[in-house]
């Protein structure tokens, strides 16, 4: 699947309002071929400037961190995602392996999102210490089960991914 395709599926999937860049790039992990992050980085800026363009997005510009410009979907992008999942819907799944095709890489969709939740919670928690030093010691613990979790969703993503690739 396109970059394209695979970008406004998972907006849709998501249920995303608002987003940035760096949500899209932890939710396509494993679902976007790529040599390195960087590059993951760069397909995905480069589509939703496309997007963006193509009046499917609109930009909400950060005043100082352009890492944190979130994108909404417009009326035009939305009547895109629906009327891709009405193709998409009509094409039946006739064979075994792509019925368990489809069960792997929805388990990577569901594993990716879990994967950026518990990041940003983690996130929050150290923005949170910083923020009130006071609470540090009820915080911490939060934390650390927050990373723990990220990690082993990016253990699960890691495991799927590699399966996924035989079938490349």
């Amino acid at each position: 699947m396109s970059v394209r395709k695979t970008l406004l599926a998972m907006i849709h999937h998501h249920q995303l309002t608002q987003f940035t860049i760096g949500e899209l790039k932890q939710l396509s992990r494993g679902q976007i071929s790529a040599s390195s992050p960087e590059q993951l980085g760069t397909k995905i800026y480069k589509q939703v400037w496309v997007l963006k363009n193509e009046g499917h997005l609109e930009l909400d510009k950060h005043p100082t961190e352009p890492q944190q410009n979130t994108y909404t979907l417009t009326k035009s992008g939305n009547d895109l995602i629906l009327s891709m999942e009405f193709d998409k819907l009509a094409q039946p799944v006739s064979t075994a392996k792509s019925i368990g095709l489809d069960s792997l890489n929805l388990k990577l969709s569901k594993y990716s999102s879990e994967l950026a939740s518990a990041s940003a919670e983690a996130q929050e928690y150290q923005q949170l210490s910083k923020e009130h030093p006071e609470l540090t010691a009820s915080i911490q613990s939060k934390y650390v089960s927050a990373k723990e979790r990220a990690a082993m969703y990016q253990g699960r993503l890691s495991a799927i991914e590699n399966v996924l690739r035989d079938f490349e």
